[in-house]
């Protein structure tokens, strides 16, 4: 019920890498990610900040607004999740909402209105939290 979206790698020896090489298209010749959400590849059409704000949308369109337990109503679910994003990021108002989303169609409305004030404040004292909430149109 959680996808995971990660930025193609072009590592040494492997055939992107040697692609990307021969075009110009790398950033870094010694760039390594784990974590493979920072993108390392530059093209003519698409920037590394355009790819990975494109594959962050993505995390948010699925995971958060369109989460599949939120869609399908295993609300305990989705609060153990959101709850786990919070823990590890505390400042993600999109967990917020959610949660309080699952709060709501459970009838839990003081749990509802908590988070929901939280997200507000996230989204008001944050630019970068209230483009994406106006992204989805969530304000």
């Amino acid at each position: 019920s959680w996808v995971f979206f990660m930025i193609a790698l072009p590592i040494p020896g492997s055939r992107l890498y040697k692609q990307c090489k021969e075009s110009g298209y790398l950033v870094n010749e010694n760039f390594f990610s784990p974590s493979l959400t920072k993108c390392n590849i530059r093209t003519p059409a698409y920037s590394p900040e355009h790819i990975e704000k494109q594959a962050y949308m993505m995390n948010l369109h699925t995971n958060f607004i369109y989460n599949y337990n939120l869609r399908t109503g295993n609300y305990d679910e989705c609060i153990v999740s959101f709850r786990n994003v919070i823990n590890a990021y505390p400042s993600h108002a999109f967990a917020y909402y959610c949660l309080a989303k699952a709060y709501e169609e459970k009838g839990e409305h003081e749990m509802m209105l908590e988070n929901k004030d939280k997200f507000y404040e996230l989204i008001n004292n944050s630019p970068y939290w209230k483009d994406w909430a106006m992204y989805f149109n969530l304000t």
